[in-house]
């Protein structure tokens, strides 16, 4: 009796070997596959990134060149109010 499960078993010994190669290599090549995405979103994110970082520097460096032009104006136009007062004095 032992012998004959044995023996009927035995014939689904290469069928699950088989199963486990073939369902350890799926899973090897998913996760794999899986970390090549995660890879390039990252290189894309940090692409982006970039980009938008000098968008923003650029962005900033025109703020600050109207922020001079414009506080520099006011410096003539409150001079030019001083020295004006002083020739009517």
């Amino acid at each position: 009796m032992k012998f004959a499960l044995l023996k009927r078993g035995s014939a689904w010994l290469p069928t699950v070997l088989v199963l486990v190669v073939v369902l350890g290599a799926g899973g090897r090549l998913t996760s794999l596959s899986v970390q090549e995405h995660a890879e390039q979103a990252r290189q894309n994110a940090q692409a982006l990134g970039t980009r938008c970082a000098r968008a923003i520097e650029a962005q900033l460096q025109s703020l600050a060149r109207v922020a001079y032009t414009a506080s520099a104006r006011a410096a003539n136009v409150g001079l030019s109010a001083r020295a004006r007062d002083n020739i009517s004095s």
